[in-house]
């Protein structure tokens, strides 16, 4: 009946206040299984999508998973609303499903709120990827940056993105460093003609690149002009060519300089956010543990040289496990419920996949984390003592 609808809509929504705060164990996660619960109600009963919506709880982080069970018609009201709540308050964490929802809006309401999100390195990539669909010149840094990323589609996304704007000769060493970090693998030949394409736009010049082999040493001699002119053309610039700057800062050092007590809790709340640290461990799909009470567990020291290094401690119960498929197909990502039919494997903070039993061909623990390094890249001791400070202000729910 239409009173019952009102009541279930009432109890779905109301569940995440009522489990928030509690620190469930990963094996309780219910965002994913809500949705398709969410989805079998709408599909009986349409008429509760339009509840959903008009809810005072709806529009909520650990809601946005729901939103396609609601069917497509909901998706460009529901994202109004998403981005209404996000201007009204710029803490709003932001789920990785929310950038997909956002997309249904024109890029000119979308794209202004992709960019207070690009320093989420858990968002970064979708981000950008979304913005270099139409590419605009005051994205030009943010799909530089892009072009240091380890993952391919990200490289070509932002390389094409570029080649759309005008001519930047700040994008040549940027450029320069993506195909260095590409000479060995003769898989990657597509990707490396793209970025000489890249340079040609950005310098004016005219190099291709005719690999004559697929041992490494052919491909890096197919390469050697480019370096070669760009050593001569940018002698100041080819020096950071063979700079990590994550391993080249000395963070012992730099943690052993940090006035730990001298920090403040609002700046340092302030980074947590920007940096996407919510996005994992404070949002309604956590991927890491709560971190109330982490400042009670660990020294500053130790704490923070576990942010830059993510993957020498991993806790057992968020261990990622590599997950083959008899298809063929392979998943990382921390099992957050199993049962004797099947696997939930959270593969990041808003995607999940669900694996059945039979289909399941092999599974075995990955020594490296899910969580990104780089994280505290670019932040002065200072920066680090706030952060600190705001963790220390996390305290366990009582």
């Amino acid at each position: 009946t239409t009173n019952h609808q009102a009541t279930i809509v009432n109890a779905l929504l109301s569940l995440e206040r009522k489990l928030d705060g509690q620190q469930l164990r990963s094996k309780q996660y219910w965002s994913a299984r809500l949705a398709e619960i969410v989805a079998q109600f709408v599909t009986r009963h349409p008429p509760m999508a339009d509840l959903i919506l008009r809810h005072p709880n709806f529009v909520s982080p650990g809601h946005v998973a729901i939103v396609p069970s609601l069917g497509p018609t909901k998706r460009l009201p529901t994202a109004r609303l998403f981005a209404n709540a996000i201007l009204k308050r710029p803490s709003f964490v932001w789920p990785p499903q929310l950038i997909d929802l956002l997309s249904a809006l024109p890029s000119e309401e979308a794209y202004p709120l992709f960019r207070t999100q690009f320093n989420n390195p858990a968002l970064r990539e979708e981000v950008t990827i979304r913005l270099s669909a139409r590419p605009e010149v005051v994205d030009a840094e943010k799909f530089m940056v892009g072009l240091s990323s380890p993952g391919q589609d990200m490289v070509i996304a932002s390389g094409s993105a570029l080649m759309q704007l005008p001519p930047n000769a700040t994008a040549i060493l940027p450029a320069m460093k993506a195909i260095q970090r590409r000479l060995t693998d003769p898989k990657d030949q597509a990707l490396r003609s793209m970025l000489v394409t890249l340079i040609n736009h950005e310098a004016g010049t005219s190099f291709s690149s005719q690999e004559l082999g697929t041992q490494s040493i052919d491909i890096k001699k197919a390469y050697q002009p480019i370096f070669d002119w760009f050593r001569k053309q940018y002698p100041a610039l080819a020096k950071q060519l063979d700079v990590n700057s994550e391993d080249a800062t000395n963070w012992a050092a730099v943690l052993s300089g940090v006035p730990w007590d001298k920090g403040d809790s609002m700046r340092g709340e302030n980074i947590f956010v920007q940096r996407g640290c919510q996005t994992c461990h404070a949002s309604s799909t956590p991927l890491g543990p709560d971190l109330a009470g982490v400042a009670r567990r660990f020294s500053p020291f130790d704490l923070f040289q576990n942010i830059v290094y993510p993957s020498r401690e991993i806790a057992p119960q968020y261990r990622p496990v590599t997950y083959q498929t008899r298809s063929g197909a392979a998943y990382l990502g921390v099992p957050v419920f199993e049962s004797a039919d099947g696997v939930i494997v959270q593969t990041s903070s808003g995607e999940t996949v669900r694996l059945a039993e039979e289909d399941i061909s092999s599974r075995a623990p990955s020594n490296i984390s899910l969580m990104p390094a780089g994280l505290l890249t670019g932040l002065s001791r200072n920066e680090l003592a706030d952060l600190y400070a705001f963790l220390s202000r996390l305290q366990p729910a009582r």
